[in-house]
């Protein structure tokens, strides 16, 4: 039962993760190009000076890439079932609504690791190749939060979907609005280094979220 949930959970993300892949591998891309441009065109000072003492950071770009994916991952998993209340048939399974509903869940958060390994891993390449490791160090302090506000995007948005109440809809929509805005409030290098371990764990608490909704579809309370 939970190999056929997963089955059907990648019919649904394979072509989505697919461009998130593709669209990810562009922006290192363009990151890559970017910093042998200065570096190339002007003098590697300019990108020490630029990128180290003024922090004008290299990897901008792809600061709202886990944000938006995370968002667009949980849509292309609930936005159909929820539709003519067809999420009532997953609770019709032989097993609880809850495990059924983190298992399709668990499809979706996959796919998204998936995207910040393979954004994580770029810029690793990236910064060691061409600065110091410390460099590195820093910059997977800094995009630790951007990452888990993708986790948090994709809990906010299954929350808002599972919902049957438009007007608690609202409610959650403004709510995710300032979730997000939370992650992205420190400027420069090392913003959230010693803070992270509290929003990594608010972003944990958020999973439990969509319960909620889920058990008053699943009592058709609307």
């Amino acid at each position: 039962m939970i190999k056929s949930l997963f089955y059907k959970e990648w019919i649904k993300l394979r072509w989505v993760l697919l461009g998130a892949a593709i669209v990810t591998a562009g922006l290192l891309v363009y990151i890559l190009l970017s910093v042998r441009e200065v570096m190339e065109f002007k003098s590697a000072m300019d990108a020490w000076y630029n990128y180290i003492h003024i922090q004008k950071n290299f990897y901008t770009v792809i600061k709202y890439n886990a944000l938006a994916w995370g968002a667009i991952f949980a849509f292309t998993q609930f936005v159909f079932e929820t539709r003519q209340h067809r999420l009532r048939l997953l609770f019709h399974l032989p097993l609880a609504h809850n495990r059924s509903l983190y298992w399709m869940m668990a499809a979706g958060l996959a796919s998204l690791a998936a995207v910040c390994l393979l954004t994580m891993g770029g810029l690793a390449w990236i910064t060691l190749a061409l600065y110091p490791a410390e460099v590195f160090t820093s910059v997977l302090w800094t995009i630790a939060p951007w990452l888990a506000a993708g986790f948090a995007a994709y809990f906010c948005m299954a929350l808002f979907l599972l919902e049957p109440s438009w007007q608690r809809k609202v409610a959650f929509l403004f709510l995710g609005c300032l979730v997000g805005m939370l992650f992205f409030q420190g400027g420069g290098y090392d913003a959230y280094k010693h803070s992270l371990g509290a929003y990594l764990a608010f972003a944990f608490v958020l999973g439990f979220a969509p319960l909620l909704p889920a058990f008053r579809f699943k009592r058709g309370s609307y």
